[in-house]
């Protein structure tokens, strides 16, 4: 199943000398990614096996990535290398889907994530269900029938998916 979550990633791991989640934006976040998915997933059972995870984070361009008419410059990154940490980007979605897609976020078996720069911000989901078959079935997978919010749904694969000669240099769909 594909769903694209609108809205700036939010990381969560970070505490505060409370204990309590330092990042004020991670409740509305982890709230409207489960709500988003949950809608998409509609009735189904959780999943209670292995989970594969693919997952493309965006974030906006740092002025510095734009010539003067606004343009990306062409010499500018398409992967975004700093802040906030992959592993809390993913933490935090893990944590949203689990009650809405799987028992527990633990039986994601598999992630494939990335951070790159996009005119919108975003993350696309594809969640696809690893049970069954032999090793080879789980190896390529299944992916669990459903809707996507932008009408395109994704087959489960070996690669993330990923930028082709129809990306602009702000990702996928540019």
């Amino acid at each position: 199943m594909f769903v694209r979550v609108m809205g700036l990633p939010q990381q969560q791991g970070s505490k505060n000398p409370w204990g309590g989640e330092a990042n004020k934006n991670l409740t509305p976040w982890r709230g409207h990614v489960a709500q988003t998915v949950g809608e998409a997933w509609g009735d189904k059972p959780l999943l209670l096996g292995p989970v594969r995870l693919q997952v493309t984070f965006t974030f906006p361009r740092p002025k510095a990535h734009l010539n003067s008419k606004g343009e990306v410059k062409p010499n500018a990154p398409y992967f975004k290398t700093s802040a906030p940490d992959l592993d809390k980007l993913q933490r935090a979605i893990g944590d949203a889907l689990t009650g809405q897609v799987f028992r527990d976020d633990a039986l994601v078996a598999e992630w494939h994530v990335r951070k790159i720069y996009a005119d919108k911000t975003y993350a696309d989901i594809w969640i696809t269900d690893l049970s069954g078959g032999s090793h080879d079935d789980a190896r390529v997978g299944t992916t669990v029938a459903g809707t996507s919010t932008s009408g395109a749904d994704h087959q489960g694969s070996d690669e993330l998916p990923g930028r082709d000669e129809r990306d602009g240099p702000d990702g996928p769909g540019a």
